[in-house]
């Protein structure tokens, strides 16, 4: 076949045409993929590496609208992820405002959420308005965005008590605990922790946020896998658990040797700067700010950014440095972040600004902040006492640790329901004597003035308990009140029993739901931390005994002494063969001193 000149001309023009369209299908197909590899669902970081093509192709012409508005808000992302949170601030209210932007969508839901969680960051009211528009846009549709928001808002929003904000965690967990996602889970466990140190509960606090580091921190990404370290670092340090504090230093400094930005870069040495200051060491302080003066993060969060001034100013006052004190209450920099700090309840914030007012001899300005001190602490007492009165909150807790077995549970229940129906109807008259029975027993096994085990009850129940887990003890301490006799001769039995119920309840308030607490005699108090750390035990009961001598100030019940206690400790790894024997031993061993 013979083909014309125009034949060959149209041949070529059409070869082109195709060429061109393949092309472009091509460059499409590329991109789409692109935008699936790099998206991270809310809670996590966009995989770092990525990060350089994601800006190539923002810098380019080759996107359409939409995914230009997708690449941008995982450039948000990465830059929360890198500490730029102002930067993320203005470009997420600027898609969110874009007029033809659909919002029915998955990613302006996202970016809707992710202001919200920026506004959390800058300590912004606002947060909760925008948490509250997340929650109602991503319902039963976005799943990630859904539990995002409705976590950070009742996390962060309202006037939830403890015990509704442990309500609707366990909720998110029960509706989320069938599924694979093992990076939403730690997620919500971390805002679990969130609330429990919001709470002054750091110690359990800081079991949620280990336990959401251990469910994900293999497959979280970049500076996210260091950040549920980093919160139980936080919640570690706040309790003085050094020991731990030093084991998670190592494990931070391993993952940091890949992460490496930065970013991670200041918060360990922000960590490192608080531990000491708390430990009052300060030639190791000196080196790490030394270090941390090299350090550009980038960082565009002002509160994160005075941390460096305000660990530099203990310096200052412990080198007696008036000047340098005085230009960091001045420094126009720090002023906004010294407003969000003063208008929080931070007792470590208050603390340093008491004793730098004193160094700096502003003594009504002094007297305020101490006066301001004390009122947190009358509230957060308050709000503790609240929480030891709440018996349900020890129910969900249970609940929330129990989750994993719920399933299996649930699936019993459905198979001996009917079962067990008839075999209720047949026992009825059996169970009513039975319960009476028990409900007698049950009597006999409490203490009357304290609510406590009897001294009966807690040896046995300590009798029975099995051997700890691997690495694991068993901590039994007596708490002796040395000088119980002559406070109850002073003030009357009736007065002496209040003391008794007061020293209960501040028992109840540290340890944990399934510790044992009894009272052994009428003077002293037996508690056993069950399965628990060998260090973490020790400082624990420490803690626990100067709580007590805490709990009654001078003058309180119409006398002017305080309440004085001893302690005896035994740890053991296995269990318990004689607990009687051990605890004449033990009560040998206490030095019991009269009052001066």
């Amino acid at each position: 076949m013979k083909y014309s000149k125009s034949n060959i001309t149209s041949i070529v023009t059409l070869f082109f045409i195709s060429s061109s369209i393949s092309l472009e299908v091509a460059a499409r197909e590329e991109i789409e993929q692109f935008i699936e590899d790099v998206s991270a669902p809310t809670y996590d970081c966009p995989e770092p590496k990525l990060i350089p093509k994601l800006l190539e192709y923002l810098t380019s012409n080759e996107l359409s609208e939409e995914q230009n508005i997708l690449l941008t808000i995982e450039r948000t992302q990465h830059e929360i992820c890198i500490g730029k949170t102002k930067e993320a601030e203005d470009e997420l209210a600027d898609i969110i405002a874009l007029p033809n932007i659909d919002k029915t969508s998955a990613y302006f839901a996202e970016a809707v959420y992710l202001l919200g969680f920026v506004k959390d960051l800058h300590n912004d009211h606002e947060r909760c308005k925008i948490y509250n528009r997340a929650i109602k846009l991503s319902e039963d549709k976005f799943n990630d965005v859904n539990v995002s928001a409705s976590s950070g808002y009742v996390t962060e929003c309202e006037n939830f008590s403890l015990q509704q904000q442990l309500s609707q965690i366990y909720s998110l967990l029960d509706e989320n605990s069938k599924g694979n996602d093992r990076g939403l889970l730690a997620h919500i466990y971390n805002n679990l922790g969130l609330i429990y140190s919001r709470h002054r509960l750091d110690f359990l606090a800081a079991e949620q946020y280990l336990k959401a580091h251990k469910l994900a921190g293999d497959i979280y990404k970049g500076s996210n896998r260091l950040s549920l370290l980093t919160s139980a670092l936080t919640a570690l340090i706040t309790i003085e658990e050094f020991d731990r504090v030093e084991a998670l230093f190592l494990e931070y400094e391993e993952i940091n040797k890949d992460v490496n930005t930065g970013f991670t870069n200041f918060i360990y040495l922000m960590q490192k700067s608080r531990m000491y200051t708390r430990q009052k060491k300060y030639d190791e302080l000196r080196e790490i700010i030394a270090k941390w003066r090299l350090v550009d993060p980038e960082i565009t969060n002002k509160v994160w950014n005075m941390y460096f001034g305000w660990y530099e100013t203990v310096l200052c006052i412990h080198d007696n440095n008036t000047e340098c004190v005085k230009n960091f209450f001045s420094d126009p920099e720090y002023k906004a972040s010294r407003d969000v700090m003063n208008n929080s309840n931070s007792v470590e914030w208050v603390t340093f600004k008491i004793r730098a007012l004193f160094f700096l001899n502003e003594i009504d300005a002094a007297r305020e902040a101490v006066e301001k001190h004390i009122r947190i602490e009358k509230i957060l007492k308050a709000k503790s006492n609240r929480i030891a009165k709440s018996l349900n909150i020890a129910d969900l807790y249970t609940k929330i640790e129990e989750l994993e077995s719920k399933v299996e549970l649930e699936s019993k229940v459905v198979r001996y329901f009917s079962y067990l129906f008839v075999m209720l109807v047949v026992v009825i008259p059996f169970a009513i004597y039975f319960w009476a029975k028990q409900r007698a027993k049950r009597q006999l096994e409490i203490d009357p003035i304290t609510g406590l085990f009897s001294p009966e009850a807690v040896i046995n129940k300590t009798a029975k308990l099995h051997a700890p887990s691997q690495s694991k003890v068993h901590a039994l301490a007596i708490f002796d009140l040395a000088n119980f006799r002559d406070l109850n001769r002073l003030i009357g039995a009736s007065k002496g029993d209040l003391i008794l119920r007061e020293v209960a309840q501040t028992l109840a308030t540290v340890t944990r739901s399934h510790d044992i607490l009894g009272r052994l005699s009428p003077e002293q108090f037996l508690v056993c931390l069950t399965d628990i750390e060998e260090a973490t035990a020790k400082s624990f009961l420490e803690r626990v005994r100067k709580a007590l001598e805490r709990t009654f100030l001078g003058g309180q019940h119409g006398i002017d002494a305080n309440l004085q206690s001893s302690m005896s400790i035994f740890i053991t790894s296995e269990k318990f063969e004689d607990v009687k024997s051990i605890l004449d031993d033990m009560v040998s061993s206490l030095n019991v001193k009269p009052i001066a």
